[in-house]
């Protein structure tokens, strides 16, 4: 009986480590006064339309999607950080790139959700979006520790094509 638990436990320990989602960001440094985090993104998951194949459905394992209407559907990294008091800012000191050229992605309508993504003109596309691939926002305060909500987007839209970021610091 014990080894009928025993196997049933390490079965489900199996599936457990084999549906982790892959990890996205490592802390490279830690100080009082600065945090140095490097993110390694998965290869992204491109899908031509079958109409225009200039248009795509982009995602990464592992991140959800901005659902922002009107907007380009982007795959983004979200997690909330604990930060000291004072002001806190963020840079990228280096970071590797791949550009796709006149590839753009789909627009987010909720709407248009069950009969798929709608395909608008290009004049009505943001120019650059998201403006920033990084934004950090203020979030609250949980028992005495001020949090702050922080986003990656690894995939930017130019009106040339994408940018896809396969890692930052």
């Amino acid at each position: 009986m014990r080894s009928k638990y025993l196997l049933l436990g390490i079965i489900f320990l199996l599936a457990e480590l084999t549906a982790a989602p892959p990890r996205i960001y490592e802390i490279e440094k830690q100080t009082s006064d600065y945090l140095i985090l490097r993110f390694d993104f998965p290869e992204p998951e491109i899908v031509t339309g079958a109409l225009r194949t200039d248009m795509a459905y982009l995602s990464m394992p592992g991140l959800i999607f901005n659902y922002e209407e009107g907007k380009p559907l982007l795959p983004v990294y979200s997690a909330s950080l604990i930060v000291p008091p004072g002001k806190v800012s963020w840079q990228i000191i280096s970071g590797e790139e791949k550009f796709i050229p006149s590839l753009k992605p789909v627009l987010y309508f909720p709407e248009e959700a069950e009969e798929g993504l709608k395909t608008v003109s290009d004049d009505s596309r943001p120019s650059l979006y998201p403006e920033q691939i990084v934004s950090l926002n203020e979030a609250g305060i949980f028992r005495d520790y001020r949090l702050m909500s922080l986003q990656v987007f690894p995939m930017q839209a130019t009106p040339d094509g994408i940018k896809i970021y396969h890692s930052l610091r």
